[in-house]
């Protein structure tokens, strides 16, 4: 059981990065949407994020994901190019 500090705002993102290393991408999805600008983890829980939404063929859900992610961590490219889903939406 995964208990969650609500005082501690700034760790939504890396909650939900867990939850999907852990394979519980169901649970995984709120927390990544929780995440805010600002947070440590943000860009990579939007591309956590964009990835769900695309392979579960939720486009436009996957491309705002995906934009946040790199306009706040434009280095996360070279990984969403290696993603297929990620990759047919950057064209």
């Amino acid at each position: 059981m995964i208990t969650v500090d609500t005082l501690r705002p700034d760790a939504l993102g890396a909650l939900g990065i867990l939850f999907v290393q852990l394979g519980r991408t169901q649970e995984a999805r709120p927390w990544l949407r929780a995440s805010r600008p600002g947070e440590g983890d943000f860009a990579r829980a939007r591309l956590e994020l964009a990835l769900l939404e695309a392979r579960d063929g939720n486009a436009e859900p996957a491309r705002r994901a995906l934009r946040e992610s790199l306009a706040a961590a434009p280095e996360l490219r070279a990984r969403a190019r290696a993603e297929p889903p990620l990759a047919a939406l950057l064209e």
